[in-house]
């Protein structure tokens, strides 16, 4: 039996979607940029689930006559195992999104009403953030983050109790080496693909000085990813603060404004890039995302300049300064959140070229050496000529940039209100 025409509710009440739900509807209905997002999603998790994969501290270890241990649980924030404080950052991560997911699972078979998971959702974000803190703050004071022992060679310990007739309970992870292990014998040197001898696994082989190249793969993940998003968020602060007071005064404020963007753009971006590097005698993986961001904002500032443009003489701002609201509130809460659709495609395509600059850098020998970058591995490749060093980072950049670059193709046909359906 259907409704009457007259029992319909009014035009005017119907709900609407919202402006982020028709993107995302758009969103999905181009393949590729949804591939695109899944292979970003599956590298950020391998970024973060690393040390489950690949790490040298085993999951459990029992020596003759001693008790149960978990090394790899409680030296997770140990400075003497993870140096970087990017390392330590991504194994913050892994506590807390295993923490969430499991709370997550947890409610969604305790709560079994779709309403009743509605309105918890926000209490689980809030939790979320407050067992982020507490696991922060409990590394801190209780797991050693700022311990001095000593970090331990399990294998050499495990050997020795061996020599001696002894069997130790040890339970590693799939690939029990980190991308700083080196392998003792000059045999182990520029080991190939999935070599099998002397009993160990090197799905990718080794480098010039033994060290595991898979391990090496999976960590730079890390390194990637946080020098694309940190540097980018660097340039999109930059360009979005400049390019809106630009927009928005215009007259001299404007002009001043681009004819600095004119200037930063006559010089050549790497050509640029490399004499900020040069200048410090000590290259280190902040000094260059500080770099890649601080001469990267020109094309963020044109866009967002553009868009105040447009949006400044609109009905809606006319309104927001009749009713005296003060110039920084029209500025960012009301005009920027409504010229930020071209900043997120340009900051989407922003990350592959940060990834793409730094890995040029370690690939000229002018990045950090002391974390695993895919270019510093693809340039001990071509140094060696081997193969097994120049085809895995060849790939990983290449998947990277092309799925970052997939994902920003389709948000800017998403945001693209001509080419909605």
């Amino acid at each position: 039996m259907t409704a009457s025409p007259d029992s319909r509710p009014p035009l005017e009440t119907r709900p609407r979607d919202s402006q982020w739900s028709i993107v995302a509807r758009q969103f999905r209905r181009k393949r590729s940029a949804v591939w695109g997002l899944r292979i970003t999603i599956g590298l950020i998790l391998l970024a973060i689930y690393a040390p489950v994969l690949a790490s040298g501290i085993p999951f459990v270890w029992k020596e003759p006559g001693g008790s149960l241990q978990l090394p790899w649980l409680t030296r997770l924030f140990d400075v003497n195992v993870w140096e970087h404080g990017i390392d330590r950052f991504f194994n913050l991560l892994l506590v807390s999104v295993t923490l969430w997911f499991v709370v997550r699972l947890v409610l969604r078979f305790a709560v079994r009403g779709r309403d009743d998971r509605d309105r918890l959702r926000p209490k689980i974000r809030k939790g979320f953030v407050a067992l982020t803190l507490a696991v922060a703050v409990v590394q801190l004071l209780g797991w050693g983050l700022l311990t001095s022992d000593p970090a331990v060679d399990y294998r050499a310990r495990e050997a020795q109790w061996k020599a001696e007739g002894l069997d130790v309970l040890v339970v590693r992870p799939p690939v029990p080496y980190s991308y700083r292990d080196q392998l003792p014998t000059l045999d182990d040197k520029f080991r190939g693909f999935l070599d099998f001898e002397r009993g160990e696994v090197h799905l990718l082989g080794t480098d010039e000085i033994g060290r595991d190249i898979f391990a090496r793969i999976l960590y730079g993940t890390r390194i990637s990813l946080t020098i694309g998003l940190i540097a980018v968020s660097i340039y999109v602060t930059i360009g979005t603060v400049l390019g809106a007071l630009a927009g928005y005064f215009g007259g001299r404020v404007d002009m001043l404004i681009m004819r600095l963007v004119e200037i930063m753009i006559c010089i050549p971006y790497l050509f640029l890039l490399l004499t900020i590097v040069a200048l410090f005698q000590q290259q280190s993986i902040f000094l260059i995302m500080f770099a890649i961001g601080i001469i990267s904002w020109t094309g963020v500032t044109r866009l967002v300049r553009g868009e105040f443009i447009r949006e400044r003489n609109i009905e809606y701002v006319d309104a927001a300064r009749a009713m005296g609201f003060r110039t920084p509130r029209i500025v960012f809460r009301h005009i920027l959140p409504n010229a930020m659709g071209p900043v997120l495609v340009a900051a989407t395509f922003g990350v592959a070229g940060a990834i793409l600059a730094e890995s040029g850098l370690s690939f000229l020998g002018m990045g950090d050496v002391t974390v695993p970058s895919w270019g510093a591995i693809l340039n001990h490749g071509r140094e060696n000529e081997y193969w097994h060093l120049i085809l895995p980072p060849s790939v990983a950049i290449f998947l990277t940039v092309t799925a970052l670059n997939l994902v920003g193709d389709g948000l800017r046909d998403a945001l693209d209100p001509k080419l909605r359906d």
